[in-house]
């Protein structure tokens, strides 16, 4: 890994891709963080709303919680993107 991207405090989260060079290969782990993320934010949102309707989040809470899911799954793109251009640029180059 780079000494740029050596940066223990952004270590294996999505976080790391703002500092990782164009050219390095993306840790999958930065991949699994975000969707991990995701997935609570979910299980959030389907415990919230799958229960007897008590205790319900306001409305602009699950509308940010949605937007964060969004976010998450950009920056997943995002990230398989990358990794496509480094580990096979031919074929990306391609489509």
């Amino acid at each position: 890994m780079s000494q740029q991207a050596s940066n223990e405090e952004y270590m294996d989260t999505p976080e790391e891709f703002m500092i990782l060079p164009a050219s390095e290969r993306f840790p999958i782990d930065s991949i699994n963080c975000a969707k991990t993320r995701a997935s609570a934010i979910l299980s959030m949102l389907i415990n919230e709303f799958g229960g007897d309707g008590g205790n319900q989040l306001s409305p602009h809470i699950a509308a940010n919680a949605l937007w964060a899911i969004e976010g998450y799954l950009n920056q997943i793109e995002i990230m398989i993107n990358h990794s496509y251009q480094t580990l096979l640029p031919r074929i990306y180059d391609e489509k």
